[in-house]
């Protein structure tokens, strides 16, 4: 799975007339290669922005490790799959 967070940020003038970002909302896209996971939006603007992201990765980090605790069997290599891995001297996933 993967995170995309996008803030929102608007500037505001300090007292020497400075410019300072603050930051006042952000959305989070998650996406999955898996269907069932795929494209998850939550989108927050108001008070205690951090906050409320943080509690929201939190959530997302458990929802998360309850999806990769299941311990799915292996599926069955195809032929091809088994004639590659037979023939392969290198790992294709790591090198």
């Amino acid at each position: 799975m993967q995170y995309m967070p996008i803030l929102n940020l608007f500037l505001q003038k300090n007292d020497d007339q400075s410019d300072k970002h603050v930051l006042n909302g952000f959305c989070v896209v998650t996406t999955s290669i898996f269907e069932d996971h795929d494209i998850q939006l939550f989108c927050y603007t108001g008070e205690n922005v951090m906050d409320v992201f943080f509690a929201h990765m939190q959530t997302q980090e458990q929802r998360i490790r309850s999806i990769l605790s299941v311990n799915e069997p292996m599926k069955d290599l195809t032929c091809e799959e088994q004639l590659k891995y037979t023939a392969a001297t290198v790992c294709l996933s790591c090198n």
